[in-house]
């Protein structure tokens, strides 16, 4: 008797298995093909988009988006604000087209930092909200310093800044008139993008390259808001005080985004 050779044996369960799809196929007249292995269908071509690539932040680009997110979230804020009074309806689409854009930035910075930008914005607000309750000293309590909760404070001190200043502008917006809000609040807000734009080259410049990249689309989407805001401005300034002011509508949309209805 012929003795099977160590390759006859390794290849004998493909032989099987071989025979055994062969005569399941002629069994079944309905089934025209074999399945393809897990390995064939990986390799076929798939009709799908390249991934993103992938940003890497170092610690420096971690800090630098903490700060961006505490800036983002100060300007949320006074999106959502000034929308419970904005009369002109050219206004209204700009600016919650705008909101739109800033909250998916709020929420890539989150990303990129694994939720360390949501964490700390939300425990920045809990220490705030705490120490002005009432009857509250105002002395501190001792916070232990580390790399992070040094961070952390100074994202909560930089939030704190940016809430009072939104309390004066609010307050000098609350003393408008429905025809002056909007044009009063159209020139505050340009100041403040003119900020978010030195803000942002600045960090461009202290970023990676891969997180540089970021910031600079972020620059890039915050000028085209700012030039598209100064022509409505232009506008709502030259027109009379009385009404609402017709604008052209493409000043209410950004490019590349779908206007808002």
């Amino acid at each position: 008797m012929r003795r099977i050779s160590l390759i006859d044996k390794a290849a004998l369960p493909s032989a099987l298995l071989f025979i055994f799809a062969s005569t399941a196929l002629a069994a079944d007249p309905a089934a025209t093909t074999l399945p393809l292995s897990p390995m064939v269908e990986a390799a076929e071509p798939l009709d799908v988009p390249a991934p993103a690539p992938q940003v890497n932040l170092n610690l420096i680009d971690q800090k630098l988006a903490l700060s961006l997110a505490v800036d983002t979230q100060a300007q949320i804020d006074m999106a959502e604000y000034a929308l419970t009074t904005i009369a002109s309806d050219a206004l209204r689409r700009f600016v919650t087209v705008r909101l739109e854009g800033q909250r998916n930035f709020a929420d890539q910075l989150d990303t990129l930092t694994d939720g360390r930008a949501r964490e700390a914005l939300a425990q920045a607000r809990r220490e705030i909200e705490e120490d002005r309750a009432p009857g509250k000293s105002r002395e501190k309590k001792f916070r232990l310093l580390s790399l992070r909760s040094a961070t952390a404070m100074l994202a909560r001190i930089r939030l704190e800044i940016l809430q009072e200043y939104a309390e004066m502008q609010r307050g000098d917006l609350a003393a408008k008139s429905v025809e002056e809000f909007d044009r009063y609040y159209l020139r505050c807000d340009m100041l403040n993008q003119m900020q978010v734009l030195a803000t942002l080259k600045v960090f461009e410049g202290e970023a990676s390259e891969d997180f540089a990249a970021v910031i600079h689309q972020s620059w890039t989407t915050t000028k085209e808001h700012f030039d598209n805001a100064r022509q409505l401005l232009l506008q709502l300034e030259t027109a009379p005080l009385a009404g609402v002011t017709p604008v052209k509508p493409e000043l209410a949309t950004v490019p590349g985004t779908t206007p808002v209805p």
